[in-house]
């Protein structure tokens, strides 16, 4: 049975697994009320109101990246929280997984009202080059059916 991990890419040499190529890129996206002006941009975002989750990589970004210009970055302990204080309107935006944003809020009732603003948030530094699958280093086998 194969062991599998989810790493941010890249992955150094002393790593016990392989990893051998990127599956997809792990890009995070804003979500605001649909027709905002609001980007994920410092001049978009100073004084807004933005929630991310709780220990999350895009609670680190927006921390190092936003919260020291002048935005009011909001932590939550779980993404429900995020959605329901968004759509009661006590945040004027989320930073989150694109998938998660996409499938957890968006294609859902209570996101019917929201939409991804501006372009994903790249950053190798919190976001790596992508999303990997972690493979045993001595599966040969299991390397070349990847």
């Amino acid at each position: 049975m194969p062991l599998f991990h989810r790493s941010l890419l890249p992955i150094n040499a002393s790593r016990k697994l392989r990893f051998p190529t990127k599956l997809y890129a792990a890009d995070s996206r804003l979500i605001a009320a649909k027709g905002s002006p609001i980007q994920p941009t410092l001049e978009s975002l100073k004084g807004k109101h933005v929630g991310v989750l709780q220990g999350s990589t895009q609670e680190a970004y927006a921390n190092d990246n936003w919260r020291t210009k002048g935005v009011n970055v909001v932590a939550y302990a779980n993404q429900d929280l995020i959605y329901s204080d968004l759509t009661a309107g006590r945040l004027d935006a989320a930073l989150q997984d694109e998938v998660a944003a996409s499938e957890g809020f968006l294609k859902q009732p209570a996101g019917k009202e929201y939409a991804f603003a501006g372009p994903s948030v790249k950053d190798k530094k919190y976001f790596g080059d992508g999303t990997g699958v972690g493979l045993r280093k001595d599966d040969t086998e299991l390397k070349s059916r990847v």
